[in-house]
Protein backbone atom coordinates (compact mmCIF):
# COMPACT_ATOMS: atom_id res chain seq x y z
CA UNK A 1 0.00 0.00 0.00
CA UNK A 2 2.83 2.37 0.87
CA UNK A 3 4.55 1.75 -2.49
CA UNK A 4 1.28 2.40 -4.30
CA UNK A 5 0.79 5.63 -2.37
CA UNK A 6 4.30 6.76 -3.20
CA UNK A 7 3.79 5.88 -6.86
CA UNK A 8 0.60 7.92 -6.96
CA UNK A 9 2.29 11.08 -5.64
CA UNK A 10 2.88 13.65 -8.41
CA UNK A 11 6.43 14.28 -9.52
CA UNK A 12 7.96 17.51 -8.23
CA UNK A 13 11.16 19.12 -9.44
CA UNK A 14 14.34 18.33 -7.52
CA UNK A 15 15.68 21.22 -5.45
CA UNK A 16 19.21 19.82 -5.49
CA UNK A 17 21.51 20.64 -8.43
CA UNK A 18 22.89 17.65 -10.27
CA UNK A 19 26.31 19.33 -10.20
CA UNK A 20 27.19 21.69 -7.33
CA UNK A 21 30.56 23.25 -6.54
CA UNK A 22 30.64 25.62 -3.56
CA UNK A 23 33.36 28.05 -2.44
CA UNK A 24 35.61 27.22 0.47
CA UNK A 25 36.41 29.38 3.52
CA UNK A 26 32.84 30.53 4.14
CA UNK A 27 32.33 31.97 7.65
CA UNK A 28 28.75 33.23 7.34
CA UNK A 29 26.21 34.38 4.75
CA UNK A 30 24.36 37.62 4.02
CA UNK A 31 21.46 35.66 2.54
CA UNK A 32 19.03 37.21 5.05
CA UNK A 33 19.36 40.53 3.22
CA UNK A 34 18.17 38.95 -0.02
CA UNK A 35 15.37 37.12 1.78
CA UNK A 36 14.24 40.40 3.33
CA UNK A 37 14.12 42.01 -0.09
CA UNK A 38 12.13 39.02 -1.37
CA UNK A 39 9.55 39.53 1.38
CA UNK A 40 9.32 43.27 0.64
CA UNK A 41 8.68 42.79 -3.09
CA UNK A 42 6.46 39.73 -2.70
CA UNK A 43 8.72 37.02 -4.16
CA UNK A 44 8.33 33.47 -2.86
CA UNK A 45 11.53 31.52 -3.37
CA UNK A 46 12.07 27.86 -4.11
CA UNK A 47 14.44 25.95 -1.78
CA UNK A 48 17.14 25.70 -4.44
CA UNK A 49 17.05 29.46 -4.99
CA UNK A 50 17.50 30.10 -1.27
CA UNK A 51 20.42 27.66 -1.15
CA UNK A 52 22.10 29.26 -4.15
CA UNK A 53 21.73 32.74 -2.66
CA UNK A 54 23.13 31.45 0.63
CA UNK A 55 26.24 30.14 -1.11
CA UNK A 56 26.55 33.16 -3.41
CA UNK A 57 26.28 35.64 -0.55
CA UNK A 58 28.64 33.75 1.72
CA UNK A 59 31.31 35.84 3.43
CA UNK A 60 34.85 35.08 4.57
CA UNK A 61 36.49 36.99 7.39
CA UNK A 62 39.75 38.70 6.47
CA UNK A 63 42.89 38.53 8.67
CA UNK A 64 43.16 42.33 8.65
CA UNK A 65 39.54 42.66 9.73
CA UNK A 66 36.23 42.88 7.94
CA UNK A 67 35.01 40.36 5.38
CA UNK A 68 34.71 39.76 1.64
CA UNK A 69 32.61 37.60 -0.62
CA UNK A 70 33.63 33.95 -0.39
CA UNK A 71 32.63 33.48 -4.03
CA UNK A 72 34.21 35.81 -6.56
CA UNK A 73 32.25 34.06 -9.33
CA UNK A 74 28.77 32.58 -8.93
CA UNK A 75 27.23 30.70 -11.84
CA UNK A 76 24.00 28.83 -12.41
CA UNK A 77 23.08 26.79 -15.48
CA UNK A 78 19.59 25.38 -15.92
CA UNK A 79 16.79 25.28 -18.46
CA UNK A 80 14.48 28.22 -19.04
CA UNK A 81 11.45 29.04 -16.87
CA UNK A 82 13.02 27.53 -13.75
CA UNK A 83 13.57 30.75 -11.80
CA UNK A 84 17.11 31.82 -12.63
CA UNK A 85 16.10 35.46 -13.21
CA UNK A 86 14.67 35.75 -9.69
CA UNK A 87 18.12 35.07 -8.25
CA UNK A 88 19.60 37.89 -10.31
CA UNK A 89 16.85 40.30 -9.33
CA UNK A 90 17.34 39.70 -5.64
CA UNK A 91 21.14 39.86 -5.92
CA UNK A 92 20.93 43.20 -7.72
CA UNK A 93 18.31 44.70 -5.39
CA UNK A 94 20.13 43.54 -2.27
CA UNK A 95 23.35 45.04 -3.59
CA UNK A 96 21.64 48.33 -4.34
CA UNK A 97 19.53 48.74 -1.19
CA UNK A 98 21.39 46.75 1.49
CA UNK A 99 25.03 46.09 0.64
CA UNK A 100 25.81 49.66 -0.40
CA UNK A 101 27.25 48.77 -3.78
CA UNK A 102 27.60 51.86 -5.95
CA UNK A 103 27.37 50.28 -9.40
CA UNK A 104 25.69 47.06 -10.41
CA UNK A 105 25.70 46.12 -14.08
CA UNK A 106 23.11 43.73 -15.45
CA UNK A 107 24.04 42.50 -18.93
CA UNK A 108 22.25 40.23 -21.37
CA UNK A 109 23.02 38.87 -24.80
CA UNK A 110 19.73 40.10 -26.22
CA UNK A 111 18.48 43.64 -25.78
CA UNK A 112 14.96 42.46 -25.04
CA UNK A 113 16.19 40.38 -22.11
CA UNK A 114 17.92 43.38 -20.55
CA UNK A 115 14.80 45.53 -21.03
CA UNK A 116 12.60 42.86 -19.47
CA UNK A 117 14.90 42.64 -16.47
CA UNK A 118 14.80 46.44 -16.10
CA UNK A 119 11.01 46.55 -16.25
CA UNK A 120 10.67 43.65 -13.84
CA UNK A 121 12.93 45.26 -11.21
CA UNK A 122 11.22 48.64 -11.56
CA UNK A 123 7.87 46.91 -11.06
CA UNK A 124 9.11 45.12 -7.96
CA UNK A 125 10.34 48.39 -6.46
CA UNK A 126 7.01 50.05 -7.23
CA UNK A 127 5.30 47.52 -4.96
CA UNK A 128 7.72 48.10 -2.05
CA UNK A 129 7.23 51.66 -0.63
CA UNK A 130 10.34 51.47 1.56
CA UNK A 131 12.47 50.81 -1.51
CA UNK A 132 10.65 53.24 -3.78
CA UNK A 133 11.41 56.16 -1.44
CA UNK A 134 15.14 55.69 -2.02
CA UNK A 135 14.85 55.82 -5.82
CA UNK A 136 15.70 59.07 -7.56
CA UNK A 137 14.85 57.96 -11.08
CA UNK A 138 14.42 55.11 -13.52
CA UNK A 139 15.48 56.43 -16.96
CA UNK A 140 14.17 54.21 -19.73
CA UNK A 141 15.73 55.65 -22.91
CA UNK A 142 16.86 52.95 -25.30
CA UNK A 143 20.24 51.70 -24.14
CA UNK A 144 20.19 53.96 -21.07
CA UNK A 145 17.92 51.93 -18.79
CA UNK A 146 18.92 52.30 -15.14
CA UNK A 147 17.64 52.43 -11.58
CA UNK A 148 19.29 55.31 -9.71
CA UNK A 149 19.10 56.04 -5.98
CA UNK A 150 19.33 59.45 -4.29
CA UNK A 151 22.73 58.32 -3.00
CA UNK A 152 24.00 57.97 -6.57
CA UNK A 153 24.15 54.18 -6.46
CA UNK A 154 22.63 52.54 -9.52
CA UNK A 155 21.87 49.45 -11.53
CA UNK A 156 22.69 49.77 -15.23
CA UNK A 157 21.17 47.48 -17.84
CA UNK A 158 23.29 46.71 -20.88
CA UNK A 159 23.23 44.61 -24.02
CA UNK A 160 26.51 42.84 -24.68
CA UNK A 161 28.37 43.60 -27.88
CA UNK A 162 32.08 43.25 -28.69
CA UNK A 163 32.45 47.02 -28.14
CA UNK A 164 29.77 47.59 -25.52
CA UNK A 165 31.17 44.83 -23.34
CA UNK A 166 33.92 47.15 -22.19
CA UNK A 167 31.35 48.88 -19.98
CA UNK A 168 30.80 45.71 -17.98
CA UNK A 169 32.48 46.68 -14.75
CA UNK A 170 31.11 47.52 -11.33
CA UNK A 171 30.88 46.28 -7.77
CA UNK A 172 28.69 43.47 -9.05
CA UNK A 173 28.36 42.36 -12.67
CA UNK A 174 25.52 40.05 -13.68
CA UNK A 175 26.00 38.20 -16.96
CA UNK A 176 22.62 36.78 -17.94
CA UNK A 177 22.25 34.52 -20.99
CA UNK A 178 25.85 33.51 -20.41
CA UNK A 179 25.47 30.78 -23.04
CA UNK A 180 25.60 33.65 -25.57
CA UNK A 181 28.62 35.39 -24.00
CA UNK A 182 31.97 35.12 -25.75
CA UNK A 183 35.43 36.27 -24.81
CA UNK A 184 35.18 39.37 -27.00
CA UNK A 185 32.01 40.42 -25.17
CA UNK A 186 33.71 40.53 -21.77
CA UNK A 187 37.33 41.11 -22.78
CA UNK A 188 37.82 44.04 -20.39
CA UNK A 189 35.74 42.64 -17.53
CA UNK A 190 38.30 40.68 -15.53
CA UNK A 191 41.14 43.26 -15.67
CA UNK A 192 38.68 45.95 -14.57
CA UNK A 193 37.33 43.79 -11.75
CA UNK A 194 40.85 42.87 -10.68
CA UNK A 195 41.61 46.56 -10.22
CA UNK A 196 38.79 46.67 -7.64
CA UNK A 197 39.93 43.59 -5.76
CA UNK A 198 42.29 45.38 -3.36
CA UNK A 199 40.15 48.30 -2.24
CA UNK A 200 36.75 46.85 -3.07
CA UNK A 201 34.86 43.58 -3.04
CA UNK A 202 33.78 42.78 -6.63
CA UNK A 203 31.61 39.85 -7.59
CA UNK A 204 30.48 38.33 -10.91
CA UNK A 205 27.24 36.36 -11.30
CA UNK A 206 26.53 34.23 -14.36
CA UNK A 207 23.37 32.49 -15.47
CA UNK A 208 22.07 30.75 -18.53
CA UNK A 209 20.77 27.61 -20.14
CA UNK A 210 22.83 24.83 -21.73
CA UNK A 211 25.57 26.15 -23.98
CA UNK A 212 26.61 25.61 -27.57
CA UNK A 213 29.93 25.37 -29.37
CA UNK A 214 30.13 29.18 -29.35
CA UNK A 215 29.60 29.39 -25.57
CA UNK A 216 33.21 30.02 -24.61
CA UNK A 217 32.51 31.68 -21.24
CA UNK A 218 29.99 29.10 -20.03
CA UNK A 219 32.03 26.24 -21.44
CA UNK A 220 35.02 27.37 -19.40
CA UNK A 221 32.91 27.59 -16.24
CA UNK A 222 31.53 24.08 -16.76
CA UNK A 223 35.00 22.70 -17.38
CA UNK A 224 36.40 24.42 -14.30
CA UNK A 225 33.58 23.04 -12.18
CA UNK A 226 34.06 19.52 -13.54
CA UNK A 227 37.81 19.53 -12.99
CA UNK A 228 37.50 20.95 -9.47
CA UNK A 229 34.81 18.47 -8.45
CA UNK A 230 36.97 15.61 -9.70
CA UNK A 231 39.95 17.01 -7.80
CA UNK A 232 38.01 17.31 -4.56
CA UNK A 233 36.45 13.86 -4.98
CA UNK A 234 39.96 12.44 -5.22
CA UNK A 235 40.94 14.19 -1.97
CA UNK A 236 43.09 16.87 -3.60
CA UNK A 237 43.51 20.40 -2.31
CA UNK A 238 40.93 22.82 -3.68
CA UNK A 239 42.12 25.13 -6.47
CA UNK A 240 38.85 26.89 -7.35
CA UNK A 241 38.30 28.16 -3.82
CA UNK A 242 36.17 31.14 -4.86
CA UNK A 243 33.93 29.56 -7.49
CA UNK A 244 30.25 28.74 -6.98
CA UNK A 245 28.73 26.76 -9.83
CA UNK A 246 25.34 25.02 -9.78
CA UNK A 247 23.99 23.06 -12.73
CA UNK A 248 20.83 21.08 -13.36
CA UNK A 249 21.86 18.82 -16.24
CA UNK A 250 21.01 15.31 -17.39
CA UNK A 251 23.60 12.78 -18.56
CA UNK A 252 22.48 11.21 -21.81
CA UNK A 253 24.95 8.38 -21.29
CA UNK A 254 22.71 7.07 -18.51
CA UNK A 255 19.48 9.12 -18.58
CA UNK A 256 16.47 8.46 -20.80
CA UNK A 257 15.35 11.82 -22.27
CA UNK A 258 11.76 10.53 -22.42
CA UNK A 259 11.64 9.71 -18.70
CA UNK A 260 9.56 12.23 -16.62
CA UNK A 261 11.70 11.45 -13.56
CA UNK A 262 14.67 12.82 -15.50
CA UNK A 263 12.65 15.91 -16.40
CA UNK A 264 11.88 16.44 -12.71
CA UNK A 265 15.51 15.96 -11.64
CA UNK A 266 16.83 18.74 -13.89
CA UNK A 267 13.89 21.17 -13.77
CA UNK A 268 13.34 22.44 -10.21
CA UNK A 269 10.10 24.17 -11.27
CA UNK A 270 8.67 20.88 -12.58
CA UNK A 271 5.22 20.30 -11.11
CA UNK A 272 5.33 23.76 -9.52
CA UNK A 273 5.38 26.24 -12.39
CA UNK A 274 6.09 23.89 -15.31
CA UNK A 275 3.49 21.21 -16.00
CA UNK A 276 4.54 17.70 -16.97
CA UNK A 277 2.11 17.85 -19.90
CA UNK A 278 3.90 20.94 -21.22
CA UNK A 279 7.28 19.19 -21.26
CA UNK A 280 5.70 16.13 -22.85
CA UNK A 281 4.43 18.38 -25.63
CA UNK A 282 7.88 19.93 -26.01
CA UNK A 283 9.31 16.43 -26.39
CA UNK A 284 6.92 15.67 -29.25
CA UNK A 285 7.20 19.10 -30.90
CA UNK A 286 11.01 18.89 -30.98
CA UNK A 287 10.97 15.40 -32.49
CA UNK A 288 12.98 14.08 -29.55
CA UNK A 289 11.91 10.51 -30.22
CA UNK A 290 14.05 10.59 -33.39
CA UNK A 291 16.79 12.99 -32.29
CA UNK A 292 16.84 14.11 -28.62
CA UNK A 293 19.69 16.63 -28.96
CA UNK A 294 17.57 19.79 -29.23
CA UNK A 295 15.18 18.71 -26.47
CA UNK A 296 18.12 17.72 -24.28
CA UNK A 297 19.71 21.14 -24.75
CA UNK A 298 16.53 23.15 -24.24
CA UNK A 299 14.92 21.20 -21.41
CA UNK A 300 17.47 18.81 -19.89
CA UNK A 301 20.46 21.13 -19.58
CA UNK A 302 22.71 19.05 -21.86
CA UNK A 303 25.26 21.45 -23.34
CA UNK A 304 27.66 21.15 -26.26
CA UNK A 305 30.67 23.19 -25.23
CA UNK A 306 33.72 24.36 -27.17
CA UNK A 307 37.21 23.10 -26.69
CA UNK A 308 39.27 26.19 -26.11
CA UNK A 309 42.10 26.97 -28.48
CA UNK A 310 45.41 26.00 -26.95
CA UNK A 311 43.83 23.95 -24.19
CA UNK A 312 45.08 20.41 -23.70
CA UNK A 313 42.92 17.62 -24.98
CA UNK A 314 41.30 15.13 -22.60
CA UNK A 315 44.59 13.29 -22.96
CA UNK A 316 47.18 16.07 -23.38
CA UNK A 317 48.04 16.74 -26.98
CA UNK A 318 51.74 16.76 -26.23
CA UNK A 319 51.43 13.16 -25.04
CA UNK A 320 49.47 12.08 -28.09
CA UNK A 321 52.13 13.67 -30.28
CA UNK A 322 54.96 12.06 -28.30
CA UNK A 323 53.39 8.63 -28.84
CA UNK A 324 53.40 8.99 -32.63
CA UNK A 325 55.66 6.45 -34.30
CA UNK A 326 55.43 6.26 -38.06
CA UNK A 327 57.02 2.80 -38.07
CA UNK A 328 55.04 1.26 -35.23
CA UNK A 329 54.07 -2.38 -35.89
CA UNK A 330 52.06 -5.10 -34.18
CA UNK A 331 53.81 -8.47 -33.99
CA UNK A 332 51.29 -10.70 -32.19
CA UNK A 333 47.58 -11.45 -32.03
CA UNK A 334 45.39 -8.40 -31.96
CA UNK A 335 42.26 -7.39 -30.08
CA UNK A 336 39.44 -5.81 -32.08
CA UNK A 337 36.79 -3.51 -30.62
CA UNK A 338 33.61 -1.92 -31.93
CA UNK A 339 31.76 1.19 -30.77
CA UNK A 340 28.52 2.74 -32.06
CA UNK A 341 27.58 6.42 -31.68
CA UNK A 342 24.74 7.21 -29.31
CA UNK A 343 22.54 8.35 -32.21
CA UNK A 344 23.63 5.27 -34.22
CA UNK A 345 24.76 7.50 -37.08
CA UNK A 346 28.12 5.73 -37.40
CA UNK A 347 30.20 2.82 -36.15
CA UNK A 348 33.93 2.53 -35.55
CA UNK A 349 36.18 -0.51 -35.34
CA UNK A 350 39.59 -0.16 -33.73
CA UNK A 351 42.36 -2.62 -33.01
CA UNK A 352 45.19 -2.96 -30.50
CA UNK A 353 48.21 -5.23 -30.45
CA UNK A 354 51.63 -5.54 -28.90
CA UNK A 355 54.83 -4.28 -30.48
CA UNK A 356 58.17 -6.07 -30.36
CA UNK A 357 59.22 -3.86 -27.43
CA UNK A 358 56.15 -4.86 -25.39
CA UNK A 359 54.32 -1.55 -25.78
CA UNK A 360 50.82 -1.41 -27.24
CA UNK A 361 49.89 -0.19 -30.70
CA UNK A 362 46.42 1.18 -31.50
CA UNK A 363 44.68 2.19 -34.69
CA UNK A 364 41.25 2.74 -36.19
CA UNK A 365 40.55 0.42 -39.11
CA UNK A 366 37.01 1.49 -39.99
CA UNK A 367 34.76 4.44 -39.17
CA UNK A 368 31.68 4.49 -41.39
CA UNK A 369 28.09 5.68 -41.39
CA UNK A 370 25.45 3.31 -40.08
CA UNK A 371 25.76 0.11 -38.06
CA UNK A 372 24.77 -2.85 -40.23
CA UNK A 373 28.11 -3.16 -42.01
CA UNK A 374 30.12 -3.73 -38.83
CA UNK A 375 29.43 -7.45 -38.32
CA UNK A 376 30.57 -8.42 -41.84
CA UNK A 377 33.72 -6.33 -41.44
CA UNK A 378 34.51 -7.97 -38.10
CA UNK A 379 33.91 -11.41 -39.62
CA UNK A 380 36.40 -10.57 -42.36
CA UNK A 381 39.18 -9.14 -40.17
CA UNK A 382 38.89 -11.87 -37.53
CA UNK A 383 39.19 -14.43 -40.34
CA UNK A 384 42.21 -12.79 -41.94
CA UNK A 385 44.21 -11.95 -38.79
CA UNK A 386 45.24 -13.94 -35.74
CA UNK A 387 43.32 -12.29 -32.94
CA UNK A 388 41.96 -12.36 -29.42
CA UNK A 389 38.39 -11.71 -30.47
CA UNK A 390 36.26 -8.58 -30.14
CA UNK A 391 35.74 -6.52 -27.02
CA UNK A 392 32.78 -4.18 -26.54
CA UNK A 393 30.75 -2.46 -23.85
CA UNK A 394 27.41 -4.25 -23.29
CA UNK A 395 26.07 -1.16 -21.54
CA UNK A 396 26.71 0.99 -24.61
CA UNK A 397 24.96 1.34 -27.97
CA UNK A 398 27.12 -1.43 -29.51
CA UNK A 399 25.23 -3.99 -27.41
CA UNK A 400 22.90 -4.69 -30.34
CA UNK A 401 25.85 -6.34 -32.10
CA UNK A 402 26.38 -8.97 -29.39
CA UNK A 403 23.84 -11.41 -30.84
CA UNK A 404 24.98 -11.16 -34.47
CA UNK A 405 28.64 -11.47 -33.46
CA UNK A 406 27.86 -14.52 -31.34
CA UNK A 407 25.90 -16.05 -34.23
CA UNK A 408 28.92 -15.46 -36.46
CA UNK A 409 31.08 -17.45 -34.06
CA UNK A 410 33.30 -14.49 -33.17
CA UNK A 411 34.74 -14.74 -29.63
CA UNK A 412 33.78 -11.73 -27.52
CA UNK A 413 34.89 -10.07 -24.31
CA UNK A 414 32.20 -7.96 -22.65
CA UNK A 415 33.36 -5.08 -20.49
CA UNK A 416 32.17 -4.90 -16.93
CA UNK A 417 31.17 -1.61 -15.28
CA UNK A 418 34.54 -1.32 -13.52
CA UNK A 419 36.38 -1.94 -16.81
CA UNK A 420 34.91 1.20 -18.38
CA UNK A 421 36.76 3.55 -16.04
CA UNK A 422 39.78 1.30 -15.54
CA UNK A 423 40.27 1.15 -19.31
CA UNK A 424 40.30 4.94 -19.60
CA UNK A 425 42.73 5.31 -16.69
CA UNK A 426 45.20 2.81 -18.16
CA UNK A 427 44.78 4.37 -21.59
CA UNK A 428 45.62 7.80 -20.17
CA UNK A 429 48.56 6.43 -18.16
CA UNK A 430 49.90 4.70 -21.26
CA UNK A 431 50.30 8.06 -23.00
CA UNK A 432 51.57 9.83 -19.88
CA UNK A 433 54.34 7.27 -19.34
CA UNK A 434 57.87 8.17 -20.39
CA UNK A 435 58.51 6.54 -22.76
CA UNK A 436 54.89 5.87 -23.73
CA UNK A 437 53.48 2.39 -23.39
CA UNK A 438 50.88 3.06 -26.11
CA UNK A 439 51.83 4.12 -29.65
CA UNK A 440 50.06 5.00 -32.89
CA UNK A 441 51.24 5.93 -36.36
CA UNK A 442 49.44 9.21 -36.82
CA UNK A 443 46.57 9.72 -39.19
CA UNK A 444 43.47 11.83 -39.46
CA UNK A 445 40.69 9.83 -37.84
CA UNK A 446 42.10 9.06 -34.39
CA UNK A 447 43.97 12.36 -34.20
CA UNK A 448 40.75 14.27 -34.79
CA UNK A 449 38.98 12.00 -32.31
CA UNK A 450 41.55 12.73 -29.60
CA UNK A 451 41.21 16.47 -30.25
CA UNK A 452 37.44 16.51 -29.83
CA UNK A 453 36.80 13.80 -27.24
CA UNK A 454 35.29 14.76 -23.89
CA UNK A 455 35.25 12.87 -20.60
CA UNK A 456 32.75 12.41 -17.82
CA UNK A 457 33.01 11.43 -14.17
CA UNK A 458 31.42 8.19 -12.98
CA UNK A 459 31.50 7.64 -9.21
CA UNK A 460 34.70 9.62 -8.87
CA UNK A 461 36.44 8.02 -11.88
CA UNK A 462 36.83 9.21 -15.46
CA UNK A 463 35.81 7.71 -18.78
CA UNK A 464 34.83 8.91 -22.24
CA UNK A 465 31.59 10.85 -22.62
CA UNK A 466 29.57 9.17 -25.33
CA UNK A 467 26.79 11.77 -25.51
CA UNK A 468 29.11 14.51 -26.82
CA UNK A 469 28.57 14.61 -30.60
CA UNK A 470 32.27 15.20 -31.26
CA UNK A 471 33.43 12.15 -29.27
CA UNK A 472 34.12 9.64 -32.01
CA UNK A 473 33.61 5.94 -31.51
CA UNK A 474 37.11 5.37 -32.88
CA UNK A 475 38.88 6.64 -29.76
CA UNK A 476 36.45 4.81 -27.44
CA UNK A 477 36.94 1.56 -29.35
CA UNK A 478 40.72 2.02 -29.25
CA UNK A 479 40.52 2.37 -25.48
CA UNK A 480 38.51 -0.83 -25.13
CA UNK A 481 40.86 -2.69 -27.48
CA UNK A 482 43.96 -1.66 -25.51
CA UNK A 483 42.26 -2.76 -22.28
CA UNK A 484 41.23 -6.01 -23.95
CA UNK A 485 44.89 -6.97 -24.37
CA UNK A 486 45.30 -6.83 -20.60
CA UNK A 487 42.14 -8.84 -19.99
CA UNK A 488 43.31 -11.51 -22.44
CA UNK A 489 46.70 -11.69 -20.71
CA UNK A 490 45.07 -11.92 -17.28
CA UNK A 491 42.72 -14.68 -18.36
CA UNK A 492 45.44 -16.33 -20.48
CA UNK A 493 43.14 -16.34 -23.50
CA UNK A 494 44.78 -17.96 -26.48
CA UNK A 495 44.82 -16.31 -29.87
CA UNK A 496 42.05 -17.32 -32.22
CA UNK A 497 43.26 -18.55 -35.62
CA UNK A 498 40.17 -18.29 -37.80
CA UNK A 499 42.21 -19.50 -40.75
CA UNK A 500 43.17 -22.73 -38.96
CA UNK A 501 39.55 -23.22 -37.93
CA UNK A 502 38.56 -23.05 -41.60
CA UNK A 503 40.72 -26.13 -42.24
CA UNK A 504 44.02 -25.00 -43.64
CA UNK A 505 45.55 -28.37 -42.53
CA UNK A 506 48.39 -26.68 -40.73
CA UNK A 507 49.92 -28.47 -37.77
CA UNK A 508 48.28 -26.86 -34.75
CA UNK A 509 51.19 -27.99 -32.59
CA UNK A 510 53.59 -25.77 -34.48
CA UNK A 511 54.05 -22.24 -33.07
CA UNK A 512 52.48 -19.55 -35.19
CA UNK A 513 54.63 -16.93 -36.77
CA UNK A 514 52.97 -13.55 -36.36
CA UNK A 515 54.33 -11.26 -39.00
CA UNK A 516 54.49 -7.53 -38.26
CA UNK A 517 51.51 -5.56 -39.56
CA UNK A 518 51.78 -1.99 -40.74
CA UNK A 519 48.64 -0.22 -41.71
CA UNK A 520 50.01 3.04 -43.00
CA UNK A 521 48.52 4.90 -40.04
CA UNK A 522 45.32 4.35 -38.14
CA UNK A 523 43.26 6.10 -40.77
CA UNK A 524 40.67 3.66 -42.15
CA UNK A 525 41.12 5.13 -45.61
CA UNK A 526 44.59 3.58 -45.86
CA UNK A 527 44.45 0.84 -43.24
CA UNK A 528 46.07 -2.47 -43.95
CA UNK A 529 43.15 -4.22 -42.30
Amino acid sequence: MLQEAIRDEPLVGSQTPTHLLTPTDVDYSDVDAALEIADMVGIQLDPWQIDFLRHGLGRRRMPEGGSKWAAYEAGVELSRQNGKSVIFELRALAGLFVFGEQLIVYSAHKGQTAIQAYRRMVSLIEHAPDLKREVKGTPSANGKEAIILHSGAMIQFRTRTPDGGRGLTGDCVIIDEVQGARDDHVAALFPAMAAKSMSGDPQIWYGGSAGKRSSTILGRLVRRQRNEMALRNEGGDAKERRLLMARFAADLDVDDPADPTVWARVNPAFGIRIAQEFIAQEYVAMGADLDPKRFAAERLGVGDYPREEGEDWAIPQRRIDAATDGYSEMVGPVMFSVEVRMDRSSTAISVAGLRSDGAKHIECIADERGVGWAVETLKRVTTEHDNLGVILDPAGPANTLIGPLRDAGIPMTLLKAADVTAAWGKFYDGFEASPPTIYHRGGLVLTAAFAAAETRTVQGSTTWQRSTPETSGSVIAATWAAHGLDIAKKTQRAAVSRRARRGDHSDASQPRHFRPRRSGGFDPRNSGF
